[in-house]
């Protein structure tokens, strides 16, 4: 069926959203999702909070309020649930907004793939299997900067709180039934824990993509380069790809120029880029190739010979096994990069990190004898 026009209310005044968080306290549960634009800069544009407590659903206007403070006090209430889906990038919204992550949280994507239901399913995707009620998605790209909203817009937004309610009930219901409510719990303080703790930017080499078979010496530059474009990505407040794209930071760490000719070279390198930042590019280099070579990161990856394949083969086998009996998705459990880290650190001491997540809290719980008997 097709859902009915939702009720809300618009909130863009300072005295109104005051209102509204001191007539919310005490409520149980709250439901909260976000609309941003991130399209030319580094930090997220809110655009909409939608803030719901089953019966009141609100549209926070943030391009026309300035005292958060009342809200961050509801938000961070330690009495009160909060539920988003696919929570990451509407916490980041909201350290934007106030400087805090609403706490405590439950994501109804998470809640899913721990009873089941898969990994990373949609919202429109989890409401119609759930609730039977097929959502529209017709506003999802749309300019949410803009003023005024159309009511199709505020119709969309207000569809993704509206139901969260339910979510959260059924999933709840379901992740006692399994037996998985305490493990859900801590996954939830975990995501919390990660989003009160950006990334640093001497670490942002690690979510380079096509880092993993980059040497030591490599990895030193790439590492360089990397915390060079995040903090100037910060400062500008560009997008990182506008400030260095991948393409040509990966091209610089592999041919290491050392002048301005080899910078030229560089086919994703842009003229301005090397005009501006040319002379420092080459410093960042150069002094990335002279680290020692017990100060270079560790290889982010190893080349597994054939026993070790073997290995990992039966111990990804044995952890969808394992998964498959639990009812939780087995991605969830660990990613086939964690188990290949696993197999090379456990047979080859100092060749590769062990993966902390697959060693503490309750992933270990679950397949800990699976990685230790292997």
């Amino acid at each position: 069926m097709n859902a009915s026009e939702p009720p809300f209310v618009e909130v863009s005044h300072d005295a109104e959203l005051a209102q509204w968080c001191e007539r919310l306290a005490g409520t149980a549960v709250l439901a909260l999702d976000t609309e941003f634009i991130r399209v030319r800069t580094y930090h997220p544009q809110p655009a909409l909070l939608q803030l719901s407590d089953g019966r009141h659903h609100l549209l926070i206007d943030p391009l026309t309020l300035s005292r958060w403070q009342p809200l961050a006090d509801c938000l961070t209430d330690p009495q009160q649930l909060k539920v988003f889906h696919a929570a990451g990038e509407d916490l980041e919204v909201c350290r934007r907004l106030f400087d805090a992550v609403p706490r405590p949280l439950f994501d109804t994507q998470v809640a899913a793939a721990f009873v089941g239901l898969g990994f990373s399913i949609g919202y429109q995707r989890l409401v119609e299997q759930l609730l039977g009620v097929t959502l529209e998605k017709g506003e999802s790209r749309s300019d949410w900067l803009n003023r005024p909203l159309t009511p199709s817009q505020k119709h969309y937004a207000a569809q993704d709180v509206i139901h969260l309610h339910a979510l959260h009930q059924w999933l709840h219901q379901r992740l006692q039934q399994r037996g998985h409510l305490r493990w859900f719990e801590l996954e939830m303080e975990r995501t919390l824990q990660e989003a009160e703790r950006p990334i640093l930017p001497q670490e942002r080499y690690l979510h380079l993509r096509a880092a993993q078979p980059l040497s030591s010496a490599e990895l030193a530059i790439a590492r360089s380069l990397a915390a060079w474009r995040e903090v100037e990505a910060i400062r500008r407040d560009l997008p990182r790809g506008f400030v260095l794209p991948d393409r040509a930071l990966l091209d610089l760490v592999r041919r290491a120029p050392n002048d301005l000719s080899g910078l030229s070279g560089i086919a994703e390198l842009h003229p301005s880029v090397i005009r501006h930042h040319g002379q420092t590019l080459l410093q960042l280099i150069a002094a990335a190739r002279t680290e020692p070579a017990d100060q270079q990161p560790p290889p982010l990856s190893t080349q597994l010979d054939a026993g070790q394949k073997a290995r990992l083969q039966r111990l990804k086998e044995q952890v969808r096994g394992r998964a498959q009996q639990l009812y939780i998705a087995v991605e969830l459990l660990a990613t086939t990069r964690e188990l290949s880290d696993w197999v090379v650190s456990s047979s080859d001491a100092g060749a590769a990190q062990p993966p902390r997540r697959l060693l503490e809290g309750w992933r270990f719980e679950a397949i800990g004898d699976l990685l230790t008997t292997e």
